[in-house]
């Protein structure tokens, strides 16, 4: 058996504590060195074992995943006889586990006070602290250990040490530990030290409920009884906010300050009344100063409590004169919150007190308005008490107006039976049956058969002779808004009643104009059986128009056309209902309206163009399927506009249908390549290469280079093109590139491998290799690098980028010239230092040639200003799109 199989049948052995097996393994030579004790789940191993183990040299300072070693374990589980013989084999007792605790925190943690005591003999620090900042003494006193306690605070623990948590007495008040809190407090721990919300153990005592420690605590001298936390709440208010009696007449016997208030200025008996704590609010009267003070929001104890639906603490307030009339900061008095609460027994005694039923809030709404929106007995009550149905709030909304939005069908008929008017309008001109007929509903969850409130308020209010014909400020009848909503009961309903099937709103829409852009369905079928009209217009635009760019419905376009919606009808822009359909993409609409016939043109208005603008490549393939001929210059449109779009598949498509001698693909790679459509010029290399000619992924790279594209040039690199490539006006793509000063064209062309950045150029012409002065630019050209032309044109980054490059420095151009002759004979300082810097040497030039060279320089420059790369393929992509420029 190997030594490494050895040690694993050794581990397997110990974590079954076959002991006399593993002494006989390590008897044959196996190694425990990397085995990890703190692995193993309960460490029930003998001291004799273990003893046995570390002889053989076991590893007492690796962690488990926990951060804990062997020591951590032992300690955790009381083995004091472990601990000592891991101490004595040299086991480190202040190594931290991951929670930054040391083997005496988890003894401390779990009593064992024989460990502490042997760990206490080594020295160890006390008063250390774990990650959460807690102490020894808190991580036992939380846990209970009053023994323990004891041991560490006779070893010089600091008793009112105070980390983030609060010091040992709040974490045992905290923990519930009475033992623990008193052997704390007889060594003098502070009764009045906090924890990071500021809360004192009396705070936390109070909020847990534990009696006994709160009586404890009370009992120690100078303890603050009055001290509040960051939310400036005090023992008190905590005491009577929870209603715990016992603790509240204790602290009022100690002199508690009844009427300190928080940060929201409530005090104790404000705090009570909203927490409906009837007792502790009959103790607090007697002693609070001003019964109606008001917090932060001006709210009193008694709108506090009628909030609360308190009628006991109410009474009890009302009989200590309390201001029934009182408001708060918005307005609303005792009796507007309980009715806004559904409160009706404490609203009935406010109103039996003299209350105005009819007070209303900052916002003109009263109580009335507010019990509309529930369904409780609040609104009867409040009419049997002359509560004005008429009143308004400064939106115009009445009571009816209220009820009716929020669908309270009760609501709506007690109200009318009082006399409320039936056509009384908001500010917006909106009247009950505009307000029930606009909001989306369904039928009752709970009995299908039961109409929904909504239609019944609607019915209710129709047989109350409502004007059915009102309409609000933008021109919308209750029709439109239902039609809006597709609200297929309340639309036949107001049918019935001989609503305009055909009335237009402020902006010119009819009803089946509305229904039709909601793609209500069955309200649409509706409409057009009570002669709705199907091409009428407005904007230039018809139901059709409508229904075919905002749904892709079918079922609703062919409705339409069904009952006789013309497809031919343009908008004022000129647009088809297929039109709109192709633009927003609706496949199934374009397939139905396509049966009705189409234009291909090359103008604004062709539904094709624009479902290849918008990349919507089903569509296309729906226009190619009915399309039987095509005009080559429609070709290059359609071809053109999807390569400036970028859309890909759409080209693909279209290539499949038009690709032909007429319209060579290098057009549509060059048009590609002009817009910067990465991805069509990826999918054109990738799927077209058999169909381009020698050169033209060449071409391609020069008007890569010419229009400064990047990421486009890079692409046509990887894809095999030639970076050497000269052509017919002399330009290779890194004398182009140089020549224009387009720095991250030039370093992609550099990292190509195949680039030669000594690349001279050839003569076009027979007559351009002579070394006469230049009359043309691909004279110009002839003979000189990329350079020399980074030189002449005075483009200092793309020089140095060449240099480093290791490009010829002294190469000479048809004149003899050197980049440095060259440089200086333009004064540029910049580019001679850099030259000078990279060993360069000056040519002897006669006068002439450097006139000459002047001349080629000036020839370049203004060569460039008015360069086009590719003509033909130019002019076909504006002539193309010359529509759209």
């Amino acid at each position: 058996m190997s030594i490494c199989k050895t040690c694993c049948e050794t581990l397997r052995q110990c974590s079954l504590f076959h002991e006399a097996k593993v002494e006989k393994l390590l008897k044959d030579g196996a190694h425990l060195a990397h085995l990890n004790l703190s692995h193993w789940p309960t460490l029930k191993l003998s001291d004799r074992y273990l003893s046995t183990l570390l002889k053989y040299g076991l590893n007492t300072q690796i962690q488990n995943s926990s951060g804990d070693t062997a020591l951590h374990i032992a300690s955790s589980l009381g083995r004091a006889g472990a601990v000592k013989l891991l101490l004595n084999h040299g086991a480190d007792c202040n190594v931290r586990n991951r929670s930054g605790r040391t083997p005496i925190c988890l003894a401390s943690i779990n009593g064992h006070n024989d460990i502490i005591h042997i760990f206490l003999t080594k020295a160890v620090d006390v008063n250390q602290v774990d990650k959460l900042d807690k102490t020894l003494l808190m991580l036992a006193a939380e846990n209970g250990h009053r023994d323990t306690c004891q041991l560490l605070l006779k070893n010089k623990a600091l008793v009112n040490y105070c980390g983030r948590n609060g010091s040992a007495l709040l974490c045992a008040v905290q923990a519930k530990q009475i033992t623990t809190v008193g052997i704390l407090l007889k060594h003098h721990a502070d009764v009045n030290q906090t924890t990071g919300r500021n809360d004192t153990a009396l705070n936390i005592a109070i909020t847990s409920g534990c009696h006994a420690i709160c009586l404890l605590l009370l009992s120690m001298p100078g303890i603050d009884i009055n001290k509040a936390n960051n939310s400036g709440t005090t023992p008190l208010m905590v005491a009577a906010m929870k209603g715990d009696e016992t603790i509240l007449e204790k602290l009022l016997k100690l002199k508690a300050d009844a009427n300190i208030v928080d940060k929201d200025q409530n005090n104790a008996l404000m705090l009570v009344c909203a927490n409906s704590r009837t007792l502790s609010v009959k103790r607090l009267l007697p002693i609070s100063q001003n019964l109606n003070e008001v917090n932060s929001n001006g709210q009193s104890a008694i709108i506090l409590a009628s909030e609360a639906g308190s009628k006991d603490i109410v009474n009890v307030l009302i009989k200590a004169s309390a201001d029934v009339h009182a408001v708060d900061r918005k307005g609303n008095s005792s009796l507007i919150v309980a009715a806004s609460r559904g409160h009706c027994d404490v609203a009935k005694l406010l109103i039996k007190n003299k209350v105005n039923v009819n007070c209303a809030n900052n916002f003109g709404t009263t109580a009335l308005m507010f019990s509309c929106r529930n369904q409780s007995d609040c609104l009867k009550l409040l009419l049997d008490n002359n509560a004005d149905v008429h009143a308004t709030c400064k939106q115009g909304m009445t009571a009816l107006l209220v009820a009716s939005e929020v669908g309270n069908y009760k609501a709506v008929k007690l109200l009318l039976k009082r006399g409320s008017q039936v056509n009384h309008t908001d500010n917006s001109g909106e009247t009950a049956l505009m307000k029930s007929a606009k909001h989306k509903h369904k039928s009752c969850a709970a009995n299908t058969t039961d109409e929904c409130s909504y239609v019944r308020i609607v019915r209710l209010l129709i047989q109350r002779k409502t004007n059915i014909q009102l309409t609000n400020a933008l021109g919308w009848t209750a029709f439109h808004l239902a039609c809006k909503d597709g609200e297929i009961e309340i639309v036949d309903l107001l049918l019935r009643k001989c609503a305009d099937t055909n009335q237009r709103n402020k902006q010119g829409s009819s009803p089946l104009k509305i229904a039709a852009l909601g793609g209500h369905l069955p309200v649409v079928e509706l409409l057009l059986k009570s002669n709705a009209k199907v091409n009428e217009q407005s904007n230039g635009c018809t139901p059709l128009h409508i229904a075919a760019q905002s749904n892709d419905q079918p079922d609703l376009v062919k409705l339409l056309l069904l009952f006789g919606a013309d497809p031919k009808i343009r908008t004022k822009e000129g647009y088809t209902a297929l039109f709109l359909a192709a633009e927003r993409g609706h496949v199934k609409n374009v397939k139905l309206l396509i049966r009705y016939g189409f234009t291909i043109s090359g103008d604004r208005v062709c539904p094709m163009l624009y479902a290849v603008i918008r990349g919507h490549s089903q569509c296309v393939s729906l226009f190619l399927e009915h399309t039987r001929t095509l005009e080559v210059h429609h070709k290059k449109l359609f071809l053109f506009v999807a390569a400036k779009a970028g859309h890909y598949p759409v080209l693909e498509i279209l290539l499949k249908f038009f690709l032909s001698k007429q319209i060579p693909l290098n057009s549509v790679l060059n048009a590609a390549v002009k817009f910067d459509s990465l991805k069509i010029v990826k999918g054109l290399l990738h799927n077209f290469t058999r169909h381009f000619e020698k050169n033209d992924i060449n071409e391609a790279l020069i008007i890569a280079c010419n229009e400064n594209r990047p990421q486009v040039a890079n692409c046509l690199c990887l894809f095999g093109a030639n970076v050497n490539y000269q052509n017919k006006m002399g330009f290779t793509p890194l004398i182009l590139a140089a020549a224009k000063g387009y720095l991250e064209i030039v370093q992609v062309l550099i990292s190509s491998r195949r680039c030669n950045v000594d690349y001279k150029t050839e003569a076009v012409t027979s007559s351009a290799s002579s070394p006469k002065p230049a009359t043309t630019l691909a004279e110009a050209l002839t003979s000189i690098t990329a350079l020399h032309v980074a030189v002449q044109c005075g483009r200092l980054q793309c020089a140095e980028t060449l240099l480093k490059a290791n490009a010829d420095v002294n190469v000479e151009n048809n004149y003899g010239c050197t980049p440095l002759t060259i440089a200086k004979f333009n004064h540029n300082e910049q580019i001679v230092n850099l030259l000078t810097n990279y060993n360069a040497r000056e040519s002897v030039v006669s006068n002439d040639l450097l006139q000459s060279q002047r001349a080629t320089t000036n020839i370049i420059i203004q060569g460039l200003s008015s360069l086009h790369i590719n003509q033909v393929a130019d002019v076909d992509i504006q002539n193309a799109l010359k529509v759209f420029l």
